[in-house]
């Protein structure tokens, strides 16, 4: 550790440590004054940091055969910072005409929310074929591509 002013500087290598994409960090400090008449004055701190992982856009597989047999069923979506940030799956038809959506929250149901079971919004299975996919992150399109549903 190093004190510069009144900053305190920690480098984990220093001591061994290491961290990794998507480990939880705690760091606690505690601090008493060393009075000469009475008993010491303490506080103490923490704080809790999550190093995210670097998801990127992605839907796997392509194709994918929702037909119920228990392979492939389902295309899983990603995006960065998927589980930490809100965003919103939309998909489209051919013909530019939303036909899914999804929101996704932060959290660690995340993943089991950003899957797609070829259906509509009203659980309609939907014909193969090549659909369009947006995903929205923070106010911003931060993945698009297309997917297909085989039969």
């Amino acid at each position: 550790m190093d004190i510069s002013g009144d900053i305190l500087n920690f480098a984990p290598e220093n001591y061994g440590m290491s961290f990794l994409p998507g480990d939880t960090i705690e760091a606690r400090l505690r601090l008493c004054d060393k009075p000469d008449l009475c008993f010491a004055n303490c506080a103490e701190y923490a704080w809790h940091f999550c190093l995210v992982p670097p998801f990127e856009c992605d839907r796997r597989p392509n194709p994918f055969t929702p037909n119920g047999d228990g392979t492939n069923d389902f295309v899983q979506f990603a995006f960065s910072r998927m589980g930490y940030e809100a965003g919103t799956i939309y998909v489209y038809d051919l013909h530019g005409v939303e036909i899914w959506r999804i929101d996704i929250m932060p959290g660690g149901s995340s993943k089991q929310s950003a899957r797609w079971f070829g259906r509509d919004n009203d659980d309609n299975l939907l014909p193969q074929g090549l659909y369009i996919y947006l995903i929205e992150s923070g106010g911003e399109i931060v993945c698009e591509g297309t997917v297909t549903i085989a039969r």
